[in-house]
């Protein structure tokens, strides 16, 4: 998913069944990816789980690590699907 989402440019969605591994694996992912950037510009993740109140619209993310139902709200909400990877 890194790969294409480096490459190609769009959106990755990392689907996890627990509040608490979106929370270590968003922490993990920042940590790990903080010196990889994509044309100048740093690689945002961003976790989204029923317990977050984030206002961070469809552009303000380029990996988003979510619970299983918080990814309908995401893909209910979200612009055309095919920018999604």
């Amino acid at each position: 998913m890194l790969k294409k989402v480096l490459k190609t440019g769009m959106k990755g969605l990392l689907v996890l069944p627990y509040i608490a591994i979106v929370t270590e694996k968003t922490s993990f992912l920042k940590k790990v990816l903080a010196n990889v950037d994509r044309d100048g510009a740093e690689i945002k993740i961003v976790g989204f789980h029923s317990g977050m109140k984030t206002k961070v619209g469809w552009e303000g993310w380029d990996i988003g690590v979510c619970t299983i139902e918080k990814v309908f709200f995401l893909l209910l909400s979200s612009r055309p699907l095919n920018t999604l990877n």
